[in-house]
């Protein structure tokens, strides 16, 4: 739906981290959600570093289609 309404990428809510497959599926890019100052530095720096996201998904890779 996102591609035919002429969308070039769109985001997902799912916590997962950015393959290159990705390139394939920009209409449903995983994203970091960030809470306010609910997360602090720590958890940001978690989750940007890729380790959460991973940890979350038992380390597999993870591509939405």
């Amino acid at each position: 739906m996102v591609k035919q309404i002429g969308f070039k990428t769109a985001v997902t809510t799912g916590p997962w981290n950015i393959f290159k497959e990705h390139k394939n599926y920009l209409e449903c890019l995983p994203r970091i959600p960030i809470i306010g100052d609910q997360m602090g530095t720590h958890g940001l720096d978690l989750y940007t570093s890729g380790y959460y996201p991973a940890r979350i998904n038992n380390y597999k890779r993870i591509i939405s289609v």
